[in-house]
């Protein structure tokens, strides 16, 4: 649930606070003569997050404006991308066969007593 108010909020379900999760509480600086606007000129986000299944639906959700007025921010969040090589491995298995005929090819073109063993033979 995104809240804008004047200040940070607390949520109530009925009577009882509501067991939502504060994620984040802060002022936030006007962006476009329209939210101006619609939101005023003091503009504090409250955000809560509620993981509940299911939610039971007894009363309605009430916002006021809560005792403590400090800034809540979430916990950056670090995002691990595994660096990936990709090596077609039909493509290696080409080129080494390749390069197999190749010096082969050229060894047989070279004759029989010009090779490394014609010093010995």
């Amino acid at each position: 649930v995104y809240f804008v108010s004047d200040a940070r909020a607390q949520a109530q379900l009925g009577t009882t606070p509501w067991r939502a999760q504060l994620e984040l509480s802060a002022p936030v600086a006007p962006s476009t003569p329209d939210t101006t606007r619609l939101f005023g000129a003091h503009r504090h986000l409250t955000v809560f997050r509620d993981d509940t299944s299911p939610r039971v639906g007894i009363d309605e959700l009430y916002f006021s404006p809560g005792p403590d007025q400090t800034d809540v921010h979430p916990a950056p969040v670090r995002r691990h991308e595994p660096r990936q090589l990709f090596i077609p491995v039909d493509l290696v298995l080409v080129l080494l066969g390749g390069a197999t005929f190749f010096a082969l090819r050229h060894r047989r073109a070279r004759g029989p007593g010009r090779g490394r063993n014609a010093i010995l033979g």
